[in-house]
């Protein structure tokens, strides 16, 4: 919890911190008790499987048919993240898609 807002931080394959709303854009389950995919360094939420990439879109939904439906239109929103001097940091400016 920072500033009244409750965040899950993870690192990325990259190694770069990511961090996101701590609500899943399916049934607002958090993300925090959920996994990191390893394979594609996205946060997979415990509820249903959705995965989320760093940058808050949704890449997976493993229920969905493949031709039937397209998560790109789904997000959590992102926060900048920075790692500095050992400390994490995250700034108060949200990214921009445009969805």
């Amino acid at each position: 919890r920072f500033q009244g807002s409750r965040y899950v931080i993870w690192r990325d394959n990259e190694g770069a911190w990511r961090v996101l709303d701590d609500a899943c854009a399916h049934r607002l389950a958090p993300l925090s008790e959920g996994r990191i995919d390893r394979e594609t360094g996205s946060i997979e939420c415990a509820y249903h499987g959705w995965q989320f990439e760093g940058c808050g879109s949704c890449s997976r939904i493993p229920q969905a048919l493949h031709d039937a439906f397209t998560p790109e239109h789904l997000s959590s929103p992102a926060i900048n993240a920075l790692a500095a001097m050992g400390n994490r940091f995250s700034s108060s400016r949200r990214n921009s898609q445009s969805n």
